[in-house]
C-alpha cells in the first residue's frame, strides 16, 4: 500500500516539474531576464530530468526486475536519478559554452559512476558489519 502512495507521488510531482518546465520555456525568453532565464531553464529542465529517471527507474528497478528489498531500491533510485539528472544539468552548462565534447561527457560519466559505486561499497559495508 505503501508503494502505491510512492508512485501516486512520483507521478504528481514529475507533472508538476514538467509543467514548470512548459511554463519557463513557453513564457520566459532568453532576453527578458538576462543570466536567471538561463537559470531557471536549467533549474526546471533539472528538476524535469529528475523526476523522469526517478518514474523510469522506479518501474525498471522495483516493477520490472522486482529487486528487494523496495526501501533500499529507493534509496538506490534516489540516488541514481540525482546523477543522471546532474549529468543532464552539467552537459548543459558546459554546452552552454561550447565546451561539451564527447570525451567530456564520457569523463563525467565515469565520474558519477564511479560515484554510485562507491556508495553502493560503503552502503554494503556498512550493512555486513551490521550483521556481524
Amino acid at each position: 500500500m505503501k508503494d502505491n502512495w510512492y508512485v501516486v507521488l512520483l507521478w504528481l510531482s514529475g507533472a508538476i516539474s514538467w509543467l514548470l518546465f512548459g511554463a519557463v520555456v513557453i513564457f520566459i525568453g532568453p532576453d527578458e531576464l538576462g543570466i536567471w532565464s538561463r537559470f531557471l531553464f536549467l533549474v526546471t529542465s533539472t528538476l524535469a530530468n529528475f523526476t523522469f529517471w526517478l518514474i523510469i527507474l522506479y518501474y525498471l528497478r522495483v516493477k520490472l526486475l522486482r529487486f528487494q528489498p523496495v526501501f533500499r531500491q529507493f534509496h538506490i533510485i534516489f540516488r541514481e536519478s540525482i546523477l543522471l539528472a546532474g549529468l543532464f544539468a552539467a552537459s548543459l552548462w558546459l554546452s552552454h559554452y561550447g565546451r561539451m565534447s564527447f570525451f567530456y561527457f564520457l569523463l563525467m560519466f565515469l565520474i558519477i559512476a564511479g560515484i554510485d559505486l562507491f556508495f553502493i561499497l560503503s552502503y554494503d559495508q556498512r550493512r555486513y558489519k551490521k550483521i556481524k
